[in-house]
């Protein structure tokens, strides 16, 4: 069979939406403009596998997404005239991350 039937989750899960959530970050960095149109995603990302997630995954994989968008507001603070607000973009997310 495939490659994937040796794997301890089948489906693949954890490493499809790790894929998705690292894909997305790096959209993010290159689009400044279009960041919070974005960050709407990556509920879908963790949807997909809230099923299948344990709770202990499922934490990784929301920590992922917090520290790799730290990561984007991050290389995108210093000089960049074309870059959205970083206090704008960490309180935007502060805000969905409460109301998650």
């Amino acid at each position: 069979m495939g490659w994937n039937q040796k794997a301890a989750d089948p489906s693949l899960t954890v490493p499809m939406t790790a894929a998705g959530i690292l894909s997305l970050l790096y959209l993010m960095h290159l689009s400044p403009f279009v960041r919070e149109t974005f960050i709407i995603f990556f509920g879908v990302i963790l949807l997909f596998g809230v099923f299948r997630f344990t709770t202990r995954a499922l934490l990784i994989q929301t920590l992922l997404i917090l520290l790799g968008y730290a990561a984007v507001i991050f290389l995108s603070w210093p000089g960049q005239a074309n870059a959205l607000q970083p206090a704008h973009d960490l309180a935007s997310r502060g805000f969905l991350s409460l109301n998650k």
